[in-house]
């Protein structure tokens, strides 16, 4: 997310929070709040989650606004707390790890995701239950590998591989649900 305050008065803002200026906290919280919630809501099934994972994330990032170095760019420091947040309160909430049954290869058209939007898709991973979407958003949407997943998840690479490819297949077959439920609206809107 591209700011619409140029940096100067970003940084103005920041040292107003971090001499703990309310109404600059709020103006804070209010300009990083989409960014914030696109964060979260990849990592959570619902927005009533999502708004969870994003005010705890606010939190740390009131809290550790003193070590922010005025030098850097405010975005990218605040998306690394809230994707740790996000990955912190899915890590809490598995409670323990599914492991990958056989299942038979669903192929998807190509035209299905020419179809679907963009919130379509993010409702699709959002049905993904816990272990399968974070580990997904990790490495598809964060671009971690998965050695680096294992290291944060508390699992081996393995399962981690395991995971990514049942989280595939599950998504496939939302995608595949998705676009029968669909079909029809499409055919009527053209």
């Amino acid at each position: 997310m591209k700011s619409n305050i140029p940096i100067d008065e970003d940084r103005i803002l920041i040292n107003e929070v971090k001499k703990g200026a309310a109404l600059a906290q709020r103006k804070l919280y209010e300009k990083y709040y989409r960014l914030g919630m696109k964060i979260c809501l990849r990592y959570s099934s619902d927005i009533e989650s999502a708004k969870e994972i994003l005010n705890d994330g606010y939190v740390k990032v009131f809290r550790s606004i003193n070590r922010f170095e005025s030098n850097r760019k405010f975005e990218p420091w605040f998306s690394k707390i809230i994707t740790n947040t996000a990955i912190d309160y899915c890590r809490r909430k598995i409670g323990e790890m599914l492991y990958v049954e056989s299942s038979e290869q669903i192929e998807i058209e190509a035209t299905v995701i020419d179809e679907m939007n963009a919130n379509d898709l993010l409702r699709c991973i959002q049905d993904l239950s816990n272990p399968y979407r974070l580990v997904f958003n990790l490495y598809e949407i964060e671009g971690f590998n998965h050695t680096e997943i294992s290291n944060r998840l508390g699992i081996t690479p393995s399962s981690s591989r395991s995971i990514l490819s049942r989280a595939k297949r599950m998504l496939k077959q939302k995608i595949n649900v998705f676009t029968k439920e669909n079909k029809e609206n499409w055919l009527i809107a053209d």
